[in-house]
C-alpha cells in the first residue's frame, strides 16, 4: 500500500472509531444502549475496505480477538460485581452477568486501532 493511502486510511480509521465511540457513549447516556452497536455495525466494516486483501484478513482477526477478549473480561468483572453499569445504560432484560452491548461495541471498535 502506498504511503499516502496508508496515512489517509489511518485518519479514516480514527474518524470511524471516534464516531462509534461517541454513538456508544451518547446512546448509553440517553437510554439508547443499541445506538452505538447500530453505528458500529454500519461503520466498522468500512475498515476492511480501506486495506489490501492480506491486511484485511489481519484486521478482521484482530477486531474479533479484541472484541471477544474485552467483552469476556468486562462480563467476568460484571459477573463478580467488580464492575457495574447504571441500569439506564442497559437494554431491558439484559443478563446481569453480561457486559452491555455498547461496551462490547467499544471493544470491537478498539480492535480497529491495533
Amino acid at each position: 500500500m502506498e504511503p499516502g493511502r496508508k496515512a489517509s486510511a489511518r485518519v479514516a480509521n480514527i474518524v470511524i472509531f471516534k464516531a462509534v465511540y461517541v454513538a456508544c457513549v451518547l446512546g448509553a447516556l440517553h437510554v439508547s444502549p443499541w445506538l452505538g452497536p447500530a453505528v458500529g455495525a454500519l461503520l466498522l466494516p468500512l475498515e476492511r475496505l480501506m486495506v489490501d486483501r492480506v491486511e484485511a484478513r489481519r484486521v478482521v482477526v484482530v477486531v474479533l480477538l479484541a472484541g471477544t477478549i474485552g467483552t469476556t473480561l468486562d462480563s467476568a468483572l460484571r459477573a463478580t460485581d467488580l464492575l457495574g453499569f447504571s441500569p439506564e445504560t442497559l437494554p431491558e432484560g439484559w443478563p446481569a452477568w453480561l457486559a452491555p452491548p455498547w461496551i462490547a461495541c467499544l471493544w470491537f471498535a478498539l480492535g480497529t486501532l491495533m
